[in-house]
C-alpha cells in the first residue's frame, strides 16, 4: 500500500489514545446532550451508510494511511501491545474483515480496551470526518437530530432486533458532531 498525503482536513487534533479522560476512567462517559434533539426525526444509519466505520473513506493517522476508520479503530486496539498486529490490521483488504481479524487476536488487545474503546471510537470517527470535507458537511447538516445505527443484528453498536440496543455508533457520531460544531464555530444549532 502506498502512503499518500492526508486528505483535506481540519487541523489534526492530538490523539486520545494513551490519554484516558477522567469521564472514561470513572465510568461516566458522557453522551451528547440529547435534550435539544427535537429538530426532526431520527436519522437512520444502515450498514452501507457513509457515516459507518466501514465506509470506504481512508484515514491518515500518525503518518500512516488506513483504508477506513474501521482499520484505524481496530489497529489502535493493538498499537501499544502488538504493533505487528496493528500493522496487519492496517493491511486487511476489506473494512468488513478487519473486525474478524481483531477478534482472532483478542488476547493481545490493550489491557484496558473495554474501558477506553468508546474514546478510541470517537477518535477514529473524528479523524474520518475531519479529513473528508463532504462527510463533515453531511454530518454537520444533521443538526441536532438523533443518529440511530439501524443494525438489527447488533444490540451493542446498533439498535438490535428489538430496537432497544445501545446504539454506541450513533452516540459516538453525535459526540463527534458536537466536537466538529465547536471547532467550526457553528452556533446556529443551539450548541
Amino acid at each position: 500500500m502506498s502512503i499518500m498525503s492526508p486528505p483535506t482536513a481540519l487541523p489534526m487534533m492530538p490523539s486520545l489514545v494513551g490519554m484516558v479522560p477522567s469521564s472514561v476512567v470513572s465510568g461516566t462517559m458522557s453522551s451528547p446532550d440529547l435534550s435539544p434533539l427535537d429538530h426532526g426525526p431520527p436519522i437512520h444509519i444502515d450498514p452501507d451508510h457513509p457515516f459507518t466505520l466501514t465506509s470506504p473513506h481512508s484515514v491518515f493517522y500518525k503518518k500512516k494511511l488506513y483504508r477506513s476508520a474501521a482499520h484505524l479503530f481496530y489497529s489502535l486496539m493493538f498499537l501499544d501491545t502488538r504493533p505487528d498486529i496493528a500493522e496487519e490490521m492496517r493491511a486487511v483488504e476489506s473494512p468488513h474483515q478487519v473486525r474478524y481479524h481483531a477478534l482472532r487476536n483478542d488476547a493481545y488487545k490493550l489491557p484496558d480496551w473495554e474501558r477506553i474503546q468508546h474514546e478510541v471510537l470517537d477518535e477514529a470517527l473524528y479523524q474520518k470526518f475531519a479529513q473528508h470535507v463532504e462527510l463533515r458537511a453531511m454530518l454537520l447538516e444533521t443538526g441536532n437530530q438523533m443518529l440511530v445505527n439501524q443494525d438489527f443484528r447488533d444490540h451493542e453498536w446498533g439498535v438490535g432486533h428489538d430496537g432497544h440496543g445501545q446504539n454506541l455508533l450513533g452516540h459516538s457520531l453525535m459526540r463527534v458532531r458536537q466536537r466538529l460544531m465547536r471547532e467550526t464555530g457553528r452556533r446556529d444549532l443551539g450548541l
